[in-house]
């Protein structure tokens, strides 16, 4: 098989999963030009983006993200509990967890 009809056949194949996932395309369409058509599948959600923190230090107080059928553009991060130790006038350490 040439290179040429090789690229028409994943051409084709691809323009028919594109169409599978409600897209208009058709194997006649240049490579490129299907690709770009990835961005039009549409993921089945209808939600808005959190636009919320997405690094949280944790608390004495309960804190929530509202992050509830929202789409998330990156991960969230919670970082370690602060925590330190200093010596003590009776030759001990001191413990402050949490600052």
């Amino acid at each position: 098989m040439s290179v040429k009809q090789r690229v028409k056949e994943l051409n084709e194949r691809l323009a028919e999963k594109l169409t599978e996932k409600g897209v208009e395309a058709n194997g006649n369409e240049t490579t490129t030009e299907l690709i770009n058509k990835v961005d039009n599948i549409s993921v089945g959600v209808d939600a808005e983006v959190y636009d919320g923190e997405y690094e949280v230090t944790p608390s004495q107080l309960e804190q929530k993200l509202e992050t509830f059928n929202k789409l998330l553009k990156d991960d969230v991060t919670v970082k370690s509990i602060p925590y330190y130790e200093v010596d003590n006038i009776e030759n001990g350490v001191t413990v402050i967890i949490g600052g």
